[in-house]
């Protein structure tokens, strides 16, 4: 958002604090589209060659590959 701001306006890169301030106070004051949550429950299978989680989606029967997981081992 910083740089967008301060590329539209052909703004020096000298001003970058001032466009992460008015960045900040934008981001601050918008609401917020959906407050749910964005987790889901899955199944983890193994491990992606990357270094990564392979996970089963039980919803959609697929297979996912995520780095952001929380792993419950003593739940079913």
């Amino acid at each position: 958002m910083t740089r967008s701001m301060l590329k539209m306006k052909k703004m020096p890169n000298t001003f970058w604090g001032e466009a992460v301030r008015t960045a900040a106070y934008i981001l601050n004051r918008c609401p917020t589209k959906k407050l749910g949550d964005k987790s889901e429950p899955m199944i983890l299978v193994g491990y992606h060659e990357t270094g990564v989680y392979r996970l089963y989606h039980p919803l959609t029967q697929s297979i996912v590959i995520s780095r952001d997981v929380k792993i419950f081992e003593n739940e079913a």
